[in-house]
């Protein structure tokens, strides 16, 4: 599926067997530049997603961040940490705001 997990084992075996790529860490290389790994998943990065909104994709990466960091998402956390990180933006936007008012 798009930007679904997939084992770098599944990806070896189907995708880019040995006589494709030979080399492991050429192929890890290339996975990432478009690709994040999540507990031995690869995932496609969520900036290449481009049917996802800004905030959508901000949102899917603290998942998972939280994923890799503690192998599961507690609601709790994710509202409170998604509400940092929309204080944040609305602090950046306020101090953008003042500076191009010359404040």
């Amino acid at each position: 599926g798009y930007g679904g997990p997939t084992p770098y084992r599944i990806l070896r075996d189907t995708k880019y067997p040995k006589h494709v790529i030979k080399d492991d860490q050429l192929l890890l290389e290339a996975l990432s530049s478009c690709a994040v790994m999540v507990r031995g998943n690869f995932v496609l990065k969520s900036a290449l997603m481009v049917d996802l909104s800004d905030d959508v994709k901000e949102a899917r990466d603290l998942i998972l961040f939280l994923l890799q960091r503690d192998g599961i998402v507690l609601r709790e956390r994710l509202a409170f940490a998604l509400s940092l990180t929309d204080d944040l933006k609305k602090s950046s936007d306020g101090e953008k705001e003042e500076e191009q008012s010359g404040g």
